[in-house]
């Protein structure tokens, strides 16, 4: 198909769901907290971020956080009634329903990761909150495709 290119082993067709990705990038990544123990000192530590995270929030707009990071989301008390996931000893510090030994967790327009190895879980998730579970899947198949 003329309109299908290959990139660094990755091959994108393009199609009609392509004209929903500008409003879906917007939407799915609206907040999007990294972990890292020095980034997330950072980010705890910077009050104009903070602000941008709850205002998202408040809004209902997607607000995720991997690793270490929803150390910032509990600080924002946006945990406090919500499951959520984080890497192993962080939980002591987060108010919320700690899901051990869970890789993702969706709970209303809050998503959590557990760590680095579980990032694909954590975007597939994004993209189901984002674009649905059709893209989710159309997203696993190309994954899993050799």
């Amino acid at each position: 198909h003329p309109a299908t290119r290959t990139f660094q082993a990755l091959r994108i067709a393009v199609n009609s769901e392509l004209k929903r990705l500008p409003e879906a990038i917007h939407d799915a990544f609206n907040v999007l907290a990294p972990g890292g123990k020095m980034g997330v000192n950072a980010m705890l530590n910077n009050d104009a971020l903070l602000d941008i995270v709850l205002n998202y929030y408040k809004k209902n707009k997607l607000v995720a956080a991997i690793c270490a990071a929803p150390l910032v989301l509990s600080k924002l008390n946006i945990l406090s009634d919500k499951k959520y996931t984080c890497y192993d000893g962080f939980e002591k510090d987060i108010d919320g329903e700690y899901m051990e030994h869970m890789s993702v967790i969706r709970d209303k327009n809050v998503i959590t990761g557990r760590s680095l190895n579980y990032t694909i879980d954590f975007a597939l998730e994004i993209i189901d909150y984002s674009l649905g579970i059709d893209m989710k899947n159309k997203v696993m198949k190309g994954i899993l495709k050799d």
